[in-house]
């Protein structure tokens, strides 16, 4: 069953609006807060030697994923069933009117892996939204005494370490198109892009140009890099094949360019210039072009993240302290969200990760939920989520 309510707050503070208030969030004259939004779900029998420990782990991914209200089994809800033998996951999902909407067995060697994948298929079987609970980020994090990057799962679990170059790794971007990371790293001694696979294989070097080259952002395609390079003497945008090759220049400027972030069909990139004096946000064509500034009611604007809908932009803003804003292209309102850095959007385009402190959180921008992800990692910063 879906309950949806949409509250419009004005000047009376709901618990919600409350709640969004002590995550950071400011309200503007006029606030459209989603209500509840959410489907009822049992979690049924899971029989096996570990089917309980799957149930509860399921239980909490559903619930996270802010979809869904965990309810004991009844008449008129979405049931799941299933069983697990220490690896294997089977899981069965019914309809409020009994309906079978799926049986499905999960082979892979991580019974964590196979629970998320269980997860998300009942997410898009129920919403038609994809899961993001198979989904997974790269970030900078500390290895040792040295920054490198480290890749975990959509709910903080599964860390690794991905790159081990004893030098200084930042600016991953993350693609499933191909299952690779683009990263700046100082293991040469200056700042090159690099590319590994997610598996930590084919690590190569695949721009090292005089100067600074950084801030490498992954088409959707996976075929192209967004990066800054300054060996023309200032730092401008260009756009390079994922082999590496000729660069194309995007921007002639004599202010820097940075942090770029694709269009979700990869025709279009913003990026932040400091050509007024102080970073702002713009817009150009992938392949060049008049660059077009955006207004987003902020005299810092950095580290723009596209939504994979294409409906909306986060980024970085400073406003009595360094914040998230959310700027909507359908209504061209911009709204403040909390304190906090890096953000990047899942694929969902609901759920954003970022840095704050050293620590990785996930935010659901819908609800204003919060979760502490990889707690076992120092320094993180530099967040990007794979799709």
């Amino acid at each position: 069953m879906m309950n949806s309510i949409p509250i419009i707050v004005r000047t009376i503070l709901t618990p919600l609006a409350l709640l969004m208030m002590l995550l950071g969030t400011q309200a503007q004259d006029e606030i459209i807060v989603r209500g509840s939004s959410k489907f009822d779900v049992a979690i049924g029998n899971f029989g096996g030697p570990s089917g309980a420990g799957v149930a509860r782990t399921l239980s909490k991914r559903l619930r996270d994923s802010g979809y869904f209200n965990i309810k004991a089994p009844g008449p008129g809800l979405f049931v799941v069933t299933g069983g697990s033998d220490g690896r294997r996951v089977d899981g069965t999902l019914t309809g409020p009117q009994g309906q079978s909407m799926f049986r499905k067995g999960y082979k892979n060697a991580s019974i964590d892996v196979n629970i998320a994948r269980l997860a998300d298929d009942i997410t898009e079987a129920i919403t038609g939204v994809p899961g993001i609970n198979g989904t997974s980020l790269v970030f900078v994090g500390r290895g040792g005494d040295r920054k490198e990057i480290f890749q975990c799962l959509a709910d903080g679990s599964g860390v690794k370490q991905l790159t081990r170059d004893r030098g200084i790794c930042v600016s991953p971007s993350f693609s499933t198109k191909g299952g690779y990371v683009a990263y700046t790293s100082y293991a040469s001694g200056y700042p090159d892009i690099y590319t590994i696979h997610v598996d930590g294989s084919n690590r190569r070097r695949i721009i090292n140009t005089p100067g600074t080259n950084g801030g490498a952002a992954i088409s959707p395609d996976g075929g192209r890099i967004a990066c800054t390079m300054s060996f023309s003497g200032n730092k401008e945008l260009y756009v390079v094949s994922r082999g590496g090759g000729r660069p194309r220049v995007l921007t002639r400027s004599a202010a820097s360019e940075s942090s770029p972030t694709w269009s979700p069909n990869g025709s279009e990139i913003i990026y932040s210039s400091d050509q007024t004096g102080r970073p702002q946000l713009y817009r150009v064509g992938a392949s060049g072009g008049s660059a077009k500034q955006l207004s987003l009611g902020y005299g810092y604007c950095t580290e723009p993240a596209w939504s994979p809908d294409g409906n909306r932009l986060a980024f970085t803003a400073k406003a009595g302290g360094i914040v998230i804003a959310l700027h909507d292209f359908r209504t061209g309102k911009t709204t403040r969200l909390r304190a906090g850095e890096d953000p990047t959007w899942a694929p969902d385009s609901r759920h954003l990760a970022f840095a704050s402190s050293g620590s990785l959180y996930r935010l659901n921008v819908d609800t204003g939920t919060v979760q502490r992800l990889a707690v076992n990692v120092s320094g993180i910063s530099e967040p990007s989520w794979g799709r």
